[in-house]
């Protein structure tokens, strides 16, 4: 009941969250600071090293006071008082923590981490060159890669692979505060998501952005930023919203395909969120697969980590009841869909001749169909990933260890390594064309085209491998330095 309680009034604040957001545009800056401000102080309250430098003042040799005993002191509340407020009896052992339900070790969910990582940076690659969705791009005119390749990976990303994310952390969320107790629960978050988020927020983000500003020739200024740490952020505050609501039964027991049915209604609502919203709830872009999914895929992961590895274990039965056929299935309506969406992006290109934000929403229905079929993908393609991966990623090699150590890493400094690489690429198209590009100051995409049409193909080619080949190892070695290790892996 006090479960219900709590999640009822959750989600009744972020419904009038959400409503505010677009009746009173002032609210959002306040919201975010103060969401912000909220996560940066506990952050300072639970994970920075405070205990590290009380150690080092209070030691023998080290400066600080002579250790004493300490004295015994009488207890503020007697054990009459303690009833009386309610609280637990002092004279009575304190409560266990809940024994959790483990997991067992499954290298496949490691390894399906690490390419979901590989896919948020060649997402950011694509965007670079694409005109959508990243700190700095060209290719903001008329042409192949940008109306059709682009967009076509671009929306069959967007549409699953953060929600997904949200699941993994999900599943393990439950067991570890069970495992833990809230205390150490929380410490445990802070350390590992409040620093990389403060690092970035105030080091990286606004680094990276000086370093757009440069490549765009235009003027540098600093500004806090929490970029693609967006989902660092709102996974902190899911994982404070689960130890709030304590322990209680529950389970994870719908099947596919009444998961991929139930999430084409909940497509549209998405649908309304974006509409309202436009452009970002909290820091969270909100577009396919975002804000409503997010939520729901984190509680079902939540869900189904307190099973312990039951639901998988279903999951894995299902797919492989009838030779097969519902993993098969998933596939085809996979692949079908994005087939689907590949010819209307072909027949705008040819015939229509809009950007693709004007096709996916100024085209009557459109975006109703692009929604709802998007709902109904986030589950299906999220479903086959983790039935792919079981089949093909549950190897614990040299080479998943490392992709494995690097991942968090990787994905927290990744656009730092992004921006320098696409900015050396975008001085050599400059050098090819013989001409500047020009960038809107609004922080839009470059409208200037390239007369050779090849030349932008190579830059993104260039851009994906270096950035990918600089950004695994840098994650690795980072992920490895001395003070990371709890917090990075």
């Amino acid at each position: 009941a006090r479960a219900g309680l709590i999640l009822t009034a959750e989600l009744v604040l972020l419904a009038g969250l959400v409503a505010g957001w677009g009746l009173y545009p002032p609210l959002q800056a306040i919201l975010t600071n103060v969401f912000f401000g909220t996560v940066i102080n506990l952050t300072f309250i639970f994970a920075l090293p405070t205990k590290w430098f009380q150690e080092r003042c209070s030691c023998c040799g080290g400066g600080g006071p002579p250790q004493t005993e300490p004295t015994p002191r009488e207890p503020l509340l007697t054990p009459e008082t303690d009833q009386e407020l309610g609280l637990p009896s002092s004279a009575s052992p304190p409560p266990q923590p809940q024994q959790p339900q483990p997991l067992p070790r499954m290298p496949y969910i490691d390894n399906l981490r690490s390419v979901l990582t590989a896919v948020v940076v060649t997402h950011h690659s694509l965007g670079t060159f694409a005109g959508g969705g990243w700190i700095i791009m060209i290719g903001g005119y008329r042409n192949v890669f940008s109306y059709i390749i682009a967009p076509l990976l671009q929306i069959l990303d967007q549409m699953y692979f953060m929600s997904l994310f949200f699941f993994l952390a999900g599943l393990f969320t439950t067991p570890s505060l069970a495992r833990k107790g809230t205390q150490v629960f929380l410490e445990d978050r802070f350390r590992r998501l409040g620093r990389p988020l403060l690092v970035y927020l105030y080091g990286i983000g606004p680094a990276t952005n000086a370093i757009a500003a440069l490549i765009k020739r235009q003027e540098v200024s600093y500004r806090a930023d929490p970029g693609p740490c967006w989902f660092v952020f709102w996974l902190l505050l899911l994982s404070v919203s689960r130890a709030a609501l304590g322990s209680f039964d529950a389970s994870l027991t719908i099947r596919p395909w009444t998961a991929v049915a139930l999430g084409i209604p909940l497509g549209l609502v998405q649908l309304a969120t974006c509409a309202w919203v436009q452009g970002y709830f909290i820091s969270m872009p909100v577009s396919f697969g975002s804000l409503p999914f997010d939520l729901l895929f984190f509680a079902a992961g939540c869900a189904a980590g307190a099973s312990g590895a039951e639901w998988l274990e279903t999951i894995e039965e299902t797919f492989r009841r009838n030779g097969s056929r519902c993993a098969r299935l998933l596939r085809a309506f996979n692949v079908t869909s994005a087939l689907v969406l590949l010819t209307g992006l072909i027949i705008n290109y040819v015939l229509l001749k809009k950007t693709v934000e004007a096709f996916m929403f100024e085209v009557p229905g459109m975006a109703l169909f692009l929604f709802g079929l998007g709902g109904g993908l986030c589950v299906s393609l999220s479903l086959s990933a983790l039935e792919l991966s079981r089949r093909f990623l549950s190897g614990v090699t040299p080479a998943w260890r490392f992709f494995g150590d690097a991942a968090y890493t990787v994905y927290v400094i990744h656009p730092a390594v992004l921006v320098p690489v696409s900015g050396a690429a975008f001085r050599a198209l400059e050098a090819l064309e013989g001409r500047e590009f020009y960038f809107p100051p609004d922080g839009g995409p470059s409208p200037t085209p390239l007369r050779h049409g090849w030349a932008l193909w190579a830059a993104f080619v260039f851009t994906f491998v270096a950035t990918q080949a600089i950004t695994w190892p840098l994650g690795w070695a980072i992920a490895h330095a001395p003070g990371a290790k709890g917090v990075l892996r």
